[in-house]
């Protein structure tokens, strides 16, 4: 044992000399980011937040109010400000502590009779109880010799950035989920208008239908079917007018809106796809992306950790003064300035293994946080380049389905006016006409679809704006 202590204070001591109390290089190196992305190449993508794309008042005004008000990212602002409250504390250790010290003690007069022989002091015979007291400000400090309390510190400080990217990336999400609802109020506005149109169509048809049934052109069981295909598109309105009344209500609370008594307005229809995105390149998303920021964060408060729990086993160095007042009274008064100074050094013998377990433990820990990290960084790549996989085949389905809309929509006047003049049966007319008002509803389903994929990826690329925008949402609460 006395060898392993010698070999640990001699390790100790090089390393001090070496200013081993420097900043910590990231050093961190990550899968799959000097790569490009395969299924997206293009500019850097913008820092501006990614609804000012869309252009859309009714959407940034719920998005802003959200970001004030919803009452689990403000319980990520707390969880960051205590963070911020434990580095700061963390901090104050690495400064002197002083304090102020006072005592008054009173003693019977006959106690120095006992002590000195006498219960007279310079000839005078003293009062029967005498006081002395002290008023003295001690200081303390403990110099940071192999920067145990420095690295300490720094990982708070980086524990503090850890949580800043939480709260982001809760941003991020929390703006991602109020896209999401706000485009499928849309979706129930545009499809409830489009069932309207229609109903508006179907009844025509019925009407059409009526005239010929009463010139005795066609039989009754046509009538039946198209009375059935006018309820049955009847029937549609139920459920898009609970999606978008539902859509509104996850909005609402999602803004943090105690008050359901007015729900938040929405679009009637869904907007336009924005001009495609910058992709950037993976590496990209180490900066752009909180929950990387964050996890990076992680691994490098670990490692500043594990260094300081390392040199917990070394020397300290204490430095001590004090100075101030002391009294006595007797029959008068009579006091005198004292101070004093001192140094001392602490070393720890034995601890029964305690600092390794703890060292071993932060390793660990920055293991984990780096494998945490390095899955994170593939996941991230993964999702980005799913994105853009598919926005481009969602893209390429909406524009199929416009084109066979259109076809539809042919074949529907002429299958009408074939069926006007007695060339083809009510049974083509009807075909035709569902053909055609479903082809519809699975447009504006996959037009919703496809801008609910440009949402998750601009959810994927991340954004640096989270950073300056929240902070700024501080400051006004502040």
């Amino acid at each position: 044992m006395k060898q392993a202590i010698q070999r640990r204070l001699l390790l100790g001591l090089l390393l001090g000399l070496s200013c081993i109390a420097t900043a910590m290089a990231d050093g961190i190196r990550l899968p799959g980011t000097d790569a490009v992305f395969r299924s997206g190449a293009g500019r850097t993508p913008a820092d501006t937040p990614w609804w000012s794309h869309f252009e859309d008042s009714l959407l940034e005004g719920l998005i802003l109010e959200a970001l004030k008000n919803n009452q689990d990212l403000a319980a990520a602002g707390s969880r960051l400000r205590r963070e911020r409250a434990r580095a700061e504390e963390v901090e104050a250790a690495l400064s002197p502590g002083f304090t102020f010290d006072t005592q008054i003690n009173a003693t019977p007069s006959r106690t120095l009779g006992f002590q000195f022989g006498s219960g007279a002091l310079g000839g005078r015979a003293l009062p029967s109880v005498i006081y002395n007291g002290t008023a003295v400000v001690n200081g303390r400090y403990e110099i940071d010799v192999w920067g145990s309390r420095t690295l300490a510190h720094q990982a708070a400080s980086l524990a503090t950035k850890a949580f800043a990217g939480d709260r982001d990336d809760f941003a991020l999400s929390l703006t991602t989920q109020i896209g999401e609802a706000y485009l499928d109020a849309a979706l129930a506005a545009e499809t409830r208008t489009l069932i309207e149109q229609q109903i508006d169509l179907s009844r025509s048809i019925l009407e059409l239908v009526k005239l010929r049934f009463q010139k005795g052109d066609v039989a009754a069981l046509d009538l039946v079917r198209q009375r059935r295909q006018v309820s049955e598109t009847e029937a549609l309105l139920p459920a898009v007018d609970a999606l978008e009344e539902t859509s509104q209500y996850r909005l609402a609370a999602l803004a943090g809106r105690s008050d359901f008594t007015e729900l938040p307005k929405t679009r009637t229809s869904l907007p336009a796809l924005p001009e495609a995105t910058g992709t950037g390149r993976p590496i990209d998303l180490l900066d752009r992306r909180p929950d990387l920021r964050s996890q990076r964060s992680r691994v490098l408060a670990a490692r500043a950790r594990s260094g300081s729990v390392d040199r917990e086993g070394r020397p300290s160095l204490q430095l001590s003064a004090n100075g101030g007042l002391q009294g006595f009274k007797g029959n008068d008064l009579s006091t005198q300035y004292v101070w004093g100074a001192g140094i001392g050094i602490s070393y720890p013998l034995f601890d029964a293994g305690r600092i390794d377990a703890r060292h071993e433990q932060a390793l660990e820990e920055e293991s984990e946080a780096s494998r945490r990290l390095n899955q994170l960084v593939l996941n991230a790549i993964s999702e980005t380049e799913r994105g853009f996989v598919d926005e481009r085949e969602q893209g390429r389905r909406v524009t199929s389905l416009e084109k066979v809309s259109r076809q539809a929509k042919l074949a529907l006047g002429e299958a009408r006016k074939r069926y006007l003049n007695g060339v083809e049966p009510f049974q083509t007319v009807l075909s035709t006409l569902q053909a055609y008002q479903q082809t519809e509803l699975n447009l504006v389903r996959a037009r919703r679809e496809l801008l609910g994929v440009r949402l998750r990826l601009y959810r994927s690329l991340g954004g640096t704006w989270t950073q300056g925008l929240l902070g700024g949402l501080e400051e006004e609460d502040s």
